[in-house]
């Protein structure tokens, strides 16, 4: 890929059609439950300069230069952009949410679908939203109920927890059909703190993203196990009725 971009000067002169997409930046995100952060890293072909901001700012020649990756442990807004003599890339840009669940370790009682782990269970607290579309790798899809616990790793007053479901009726992508929330000091004795039903979605129902809050009295748990029930089987109105029903989730939310 350096070779190609080497070979731009060439394509330029010769006014060859290039697609210029591949020049852009490329970032990569890990959850280091460790640290108790998210390791950003950013890359461009031929290694060219990126500058970036960390507050929403527009990047330009005077921000930071990136240099090593980055390590985010609260709210960010990140942008980044690729500056030289002969051109400025279009702006990259990735919005970070921190909450109490973020970057905690969390583990799950049923197994992701294999099609769709993605970056596995970190995906669910790792700051990152996403978008409609549930094939990006920032949505984990379940065929059985999300069953997730979080670990907050020290008494911590909690008051809701929130979530974002994925719907594309036609790919049988349905949202849930109810979420449930526990919390435990020890790790071994739950108890039960707020709990909801939603409908089936009716045919009429509209594809898209569909949040899901559960609200309750402050405790101080250590540990928060999250349950979205999955959708049975498909309804009698779907192209495929009686099927199992996908889930797809997204970020997690303790507050």
């Amino acid at each position: 890929m350096d070779r190609l971009y080497r070979l731009i000067t060439v394509y330029d002169k010769s006014h060859y059609t290039y697609s210029e997409h591949v020049f852009q930046i490329t970032e990569n995100f890990r959850t280091d439950t460790l640290q108790d952060a998210l390791e950003i890293s950013l890359s461009t072909i031929g290694n060219r300069p990126i500058y970036y901001t960390t507050d929403g700012s527009q990047p330009d020649t005077a921000s930071l230069i990136y240099t090593e990756p980055l390590i985010i442990r609260e709210d960010t807004k990140l942008k980044a952009v690729i500056v030289t003599t002969e051109d400025t890339s279009s702006v990259f840009e990735e919005h970070i949410h921190v909450n109490k669940a973020t970057f905690k370790p969390s583990w799950l009682a049923n197994a992701l679908h294999e099609n769709y782990t993605f970056n596995g269970i970190s995906t669910l607290t790792d700051g990152l939203q996403g978008n409609q579309n549930y094939n990006i790798g920032r949505w984990l899809g379940f065929l059985k109920d999300m069953d997730l616990t979080i670990d907050l790793q020290k008494s911590t007053p909690v008051s809701s927890v929130s979530l974002t479901v994925n719907v594309s009726k036609g790919a049988a992508v349905m949202d849930a059909t109810g979420l449930e929330v526990w919390c435990s000091e020890d790790g071994k004795e739950y108890r039960k703190l707020a709990s909801a039903s939603y409908p089936v979605l009716d045919k009429e129902d509209k594809d898209g993203i569909y949040p899901h809050t559960l609200s309750f009295s402050v405790v101080e748990p250590r540990y928060v196990r999250i349950i979205a029930r999955v959708t049975p089987k498909l309804p009698a109105w779907h192209m495929w009725p009686g099927n199992p029903a996908f889930l797809f989730v997204d970020e997690v939310c303790v507050k």
